[in-house]
């Protein structure tokens, strides 16, 4: 596989409210990575790691503070004009955690996505309706689901949906941002198995932002560990997740609850 992504010397710094004025918070610091072409990348640490403001930035959401963004040989920069974000979304799309946000509530489903075709590819009108039949399909929606709209619909077919509409168009690389973090476990088992099938059948890379290890032994080739926006290990999956080399890697891993696992005791404080 060739490289479709390459990241080198990325750092993102906010300037945030401090007792003495503005001050510097750091999210990202000397980050290099490639992710090869039909790939799967898991980045993976806790809550403030920098994984999302990585996510965002490859998504051209926001913009780096320095360092570079490559893609396809090409360098990657968040989009002005609306014909840049337009060629953008056929090269990279972005799945959220919770798709709602991103959907009108009231617009059905079968709208929605002939609303996308039609921007990128207007004209054929009758081969918009063959598409949308098939990106249902595809996701394992019937389609009885045109006529739905986002809010009668349950977690896991939302997540189905924006899934549809990330591969409506084509991309070669999907960032997928704790997407099945808010399913249940027999749900998210449904959609990963339907990412690595897509992935299969279409031959698109992913960026997999995800504190669960278990998610990311599932649909992951490589495995990217970050602590306060740093990379701590980076290295095949299962030789990171089985025999990781750092003790912050050890220590995410053995937080990981097992068959038998049992909270420690706190010591009590009495006040």
């Amino acid at each position: 596989m060739t490289g479709l992504l390459e990241v080198r010397n990325l750092r993102k710094a906010f300037q945030v409210k401090g007792a003495d004025g503005l001050e510097e918070l750091v999210a990202l610091e000397d980050l290099s990575f490639d992710l090869a072409r039909g790939s799967s990348l898991a980045v993976v640490g806790e809550s403030g790691s920098g994984k999302t403001t990585l996510a965002r930035i490859i998504a051209g959401l926001q913009p780096a503070t320095s360092g570079s963004v490559t893609f396809d040989g090409k360098p990657l920069a968040p989009p002005r004009r609306l014909v840049d974000r337009i060629a953008r979304a056929r090269e990279i799309q972005m799945v959220f955690q919770d798709p709602f946000g991103s959907l009108d509530p009231i617009q059905r489903l079968g709208s929605s996505l002939e609303e996308i075709l039609n921007l990128h590819y207007p004209g054929d009108r009758a081969w918009r309706r063959r598409r949308v039949d098939e990106l249902l399909e595809q996701v394992g929606l019937s389609q009885e689901f045109r006529e739905r709209t986002p809010r009668s619909l349950s977690g896991g077919q939302r997540q189905r949906f924006a899934i549809a509409k990330a591969i409506a168009l084509e991309p070669r690389l999907i960032v997928l941002d704790e997407c099945v973090s808010a399913l249940d476990v027999s749900v998210q088992a449904q959609v990963l198995n339907l990412l690595s099938d897509l992935r299969q059948a279409l031959g698109i890379s992913y960026l997999f932002v995800s504190h669960d290890l278990a998610v990311v032994r599932q649909v992951c080739d490589q495995c990217l560990v970050m602590q306060f926006g740093k990379l701590v290990e980076m290295g095949p999956t299962q030789l990171v997740l089985n025999a990781p080399q750092e003790p912050y890697t050890k220590s995410l891993l053995a937080a990981v609850p097992r068959p038998g696992w049992r909270p420690s005791k706190r010591t009590q404080v009495h006040q």
